[in-house]
C-alpha cells in the first residue's frame, strides 16, 4: 500500500518521496494527510493526487512529527486504500 502511494506521488512529480515505512499503529480506517505549519497547500496537493477528498486534510501534531521524521506533508494510509 505505502509503496504504491509513494509511486503514484512519484509518477505526479514530487521527488522528496520518503521515508516509506509501515506505522506502528495499523489501526486507521481512513487515510490522512498531515500537514505541518505553511504546508496545508502542499498537503491539499498530495491528498488530490492520491484521489483523496480535502476531508482527508489535517494539522500534523507531534506524533505524526516523529513518524514523518520532520517532513513538512506526512501521509498515513488507512484501512480504506486496502481496497
Amino acid at each position: 500500500m505505502a509503496r504504491t502511494a509513494a509511486d503514484k506521488l512519484q509518477a505526479a512529480g514530487y521527488t522528496k518521496v520518503g521515508p516509506v515505512t509501515t506505522s506502528p499503529d495499523q489501526t486507521a480506517q481512513t487515510t490522512t494527510v498531515y500537514y505541518d505549519t505553511g504546508s496545508q497547500p502542499a498537503a491539499a496537493d498530495v491528498a488530490k493526487t492520491l484521489g483523496l477528498s480535502s476531508t482527508a486534510i489535517a494539522p500534523m501534531d507531534a506524533n505524526i512529527r516523529t513518524l514523518g521524521q520532520n517532513a513538512l506533508v506526512v501521509v498515513v494510509l488507512g484501512a480504506d486504500q486496502a481496497q
